[in-house]
């Protein structure tokens, strides 16, 4: 073991994170979904083993994250909330412009 905690802290906090990611990453779950198909879905969409994703999936204090990994994982777990964000955008500016309104376009 490290001697240094507050390093096995940040390895904590870095599981913990990644295993939320990955959660997230599963979702829309259907009703009714069991864990392991969600697990199934979510190392599909990763490009993962099936052994790596469950590891995560259940925070498995044995394994380790690169940063790349990490990365990586953010970027994917958050893509479709930023796509839902930019379309949500791209429809008010679409209702702004259908307005007539005075935009930058008709000046």
């Amino acid at each position: 073991m490290n001697d240094n905690p507050s390093s096995e802290v940040r390895k904590l906090n870095a599981i913990e994170e990644a295993s939320a990611l990955v959660r997230a990453v599963a979702e829309p779950c259907p009703p009714g979904d069991s864990v392991k198909a969600a697990i199934v879905r979510a190392r599909r969409r990763l490009g993962w083993s099936y052994s790596r994703t469950r590891a995560v999936w259940y925070a498995d204090l044995r394994i380790r994250l690169a940063a790349y990994e990490l990365d990586d994982l953010r970027a994917k777990a958050l893509a479709p909330r930023v796509e839902k964000e930019r379309d949500r955008y791209e429809s008010l500016i679409d209702r702004i412009g259908g307005t007539g309104g005075s935009g930058s376009d008709n000046i």
